[in-house]
This record gives structure tokens, C-alpha cells and sequence, in this order.
């Protein structure tokens, strides 16, 4: 038989293993989680669309903060996010709320001014936004777009923020330069 001592000992071991193995096993919550929302964002869209329209490519994702003017990515809470399509059209498709997209919709027209983007890109929308900072932009913002604009000399997709005025801080999501412009 074992003694009181014993008893204990094993009990305090099981207990200790106990919590031990739940510290192993327990969801942990990405503390980066809110970092890689958008890039997420775009992924779900990509992965909804090119179910449906198997040629469709990437041109541009537009995230827009719903309430005021802010220095947070997080904020940006609603998304439209635009494809090329084969035959000269256009896949778009828009979130209902953060996370979830409707059905895509088919235009019968073509998107200009946008060079297709290859998906997935590297950078974030936060490591953007700690990038425009650094820079020395510190103003607030309304609307961020992820795109590849058909210009002279932009190599790589941007990503823009936009404050409602005519202009817009730019960062090459390849470079991480960081400009402004109209």
C-alpha cells in the first residue's frame, strides 16, 4: 500500500501534469492576429473567386475604414477586392462584414490602369503602415488600396493610403520605399 506521503506525491504529480499538458494543448491567440487580417482578407476573397472564374487574377484590394479617420490597420474594416478576368471582364467582389464575402460579381467590361498582382505578396498592411510611419506620414487615413498601377517607372504593387484629400502616401510592398503623390 502506498502512504499518506506517496498519496500526495502522486496527486500533486498528476495535478502538475495536468496543467502542464493544458499549457501545451491550448489555443493560443496570434498576437500578430490583427497584423495579417488584411493579407488574410485577400487571401479569402482570391480563394472565393478563383473557385468560380478559375483565370481570374488579382488586380487590386480596396480596404476603407467605415468610422472616422485612423492610424490603425486594424480599422480597416470593409474590402473590395477586383480581379482581371479572361474575355475582357472584370471579377469583383465585397465583404458583407470583416471576413466574409458575397458572391462575386461578373462586369462585362474591362479594369483598367492595374498590372496583375502576384498573390501572395510578402509585406502586410501593418508592416506598411509602421513603413509610412517611420517615413515621417503620421497623418490619418480612410482608405487603404493594395494594387499595381499601370505608370511609368512603379515597378511592384503599392500599397496607398488615402486620407479623403487629393494626396496619398505610397509603399512599394518590394522595396518598402515609402513616397507621396497625387
Amino acid at each position: 500500500m502506498f502512504s499518506k506521503f506517496h498519496l500526495i506525491f502522486i496527486t500533486t504529480l498528476t495535478f502538475i501534469a495536468i496543467i502542464i499538458n493544458s499549457a501545451l494543448t491550448a489555443p493560443v491567440e496570434n498576437p500578430n492576429k490583427h497584423k495579417e487580417i488584411f493579407n488574410a482578407r485577400v487571401d479569402t476573397a482570391v480563394s472565393i473567386v478563383t473557385k468560380q472564374y478559375p483565370s481570374a487574377k488579382l488586380y487590386e484590394a480596396d480596404g476603407k475604414a467605415l468610422g472616422e479617420l485612423t492610424r490603425d490597420p486594424a480599422k480597416i474594416d470593409h474590402m473590395r477586392v477586383v480581379f482581371w478576368n479572361e474575355n475582357q471582364t472584370t471579377v469583383i467582389i465585397e465583404e458583407t462584414s470583416l471576413g466574409k464575402f458575397g458572391q462575386p460579381t461578373l462586369l462585362n467590361e474591362p479594369w483598367l490602369e492595374d498590372i496583375e498582382i502576384e498573390w501572395p505578396i510578402k509585406m502586410t498592411l501593418d508592416s506598411a503602415h509602421k513603413l509610412k510611419e517611420a517615413a515621417g506620414f503620421n497623418e490619418p487615413y480612410k482608405t487603404v488600396t493594395l494594387r499595381h498601377i499601370l505608370y511609368p517607372g512603379i515597378r511592384h504593387p503599392l500599397f496607398i493610403f488615402g486620407n479623403g484629400s487629393s494626396q496619398f502616401v505610397f509603399v512599394d510592398t518590394v522595396t518598402s520605399n515609402v513616397t507621396t503623390g497625387k
